[in-house]
């Protein structure tokens, strides 16, 4: 269940990011906090929800390029993972699309 919404909010994210209107990565990472609220106790923290949007909007995006969205958390911040042996494993979430 947490693997899938990380993928679900990964792709809304992404797709935001490919938009030739946005020009920053925070409007993307904001849309993927917002569609992990009802799932991850603590998804405004960035120690907890750990998301990397590729590459760097500062230097400008031209049409086409592959920009990838990555999320990840450890199982131990999900409530019910919080000991036993899967503890410190990492769930990941990726989306990858191109550039309007």
């Amino acid at each position: 269940m947490i693997k899938q919404a990380l993928t679900n909010a990964a792709r809304e994210g992404c797709r935001q990011c490919t938009l030739a209107t946005v020009n920053n990565t925070e409007t993307g990472a904001s849309l993927v906090r917002a569609r992990l609220k009802g799932v991850i106790a603590n998804y405004e923290d960035e120690n907890v929800i750990r998301i990397s949007i590729t590459p760097d909007f500062e230097t400008g995006i031209e049409s086409g390029t592959e920009i990838e969205v990555s999320i990840e958390i450890t199982c131990k911040d999900v409530s019910w993972f919080a000991s036993g042996p899967f503890a410190n494993v990492t769930i990941r979430g990726l989306a990858i699309m191109s550039r309007e």
